[in-house]
């Protein structure tokens, strides 16, 4: 499956125009192989909007990116509202329990790798780690609760719980 973590800087004075903007990314429901995203405020940075997204596989996610994304874009004038943008695809090889338990969740917590070729326990409860496609990016951690201690060699990057106008799945949670 294709991860897709999404990182916009938004001045307090856009947050509304940004908010209603991602509500409207409903039509990712129609996209052949589009899995579910979700979204929120970060924790750690108020003025930071952290997008997920799940992918059945990058030949899916390229598809949509060349057909539909630049259309949704021009439609919801997202582009206007967020001063910057950062966004990292990852890889990784879930099954349809984890799915649905990130379809249930109600937050998420990304942890940044910070040590290179640091090896990690992939199977650390409630989450999982994943290897970003650009292989000079670090890999993340993406889990559905914090960390109980985090693990060295990681950094805790972002918390956010869902924003229930921002949530798009194929089947609702």
């Amino acid at each position: 499956m294709l991860f897709k973590i999404i990182w916009c800087e938004v001045e307090e004075q856009h947050q509304k125009a940004f908010y209603s903007a991602q509500s409207k990314w409903g039509e990712l429901i129609k996209a052949p192989g589009f899995v579910m995203q979700r979204g929120g405020w970060n924790l750690l940075n108020p003025r930071q909007a952290v997008i997920l997204a799940i992918w059945g596989t990058k030949a899916a996610y390229d598809e949509f990116m060349r057909s539909t994304h630049d259309q949704l874009i021009s439609n919801n004038r997202q582009i206007d509202t967020y001063t910057s943008i950062s966004v990292c695809l990852y890889s990784a090889n879930v099954n349809n329990m984890f799915v649905s338990q990130a379809e249930a969740s109600h937050q998420f917590y990304v942890y940044k790798c910070t040590e290179s070729g640091t090896l990690l326990d992939a199977t650390i409860p409630g989450g999982l780690l994943l290897q970003p496609y650009d292989p000079d990016a670090s890999m993340s951690f993406v889990g559905w609760k914090p960390l109980d201690g985090v693990p060295d060699g990681m950094q805790w990057e972002a918390g956010f719980t869902t924003i229930t106008d921002w949530n798009v799945s194929r089947v609702e949670p």
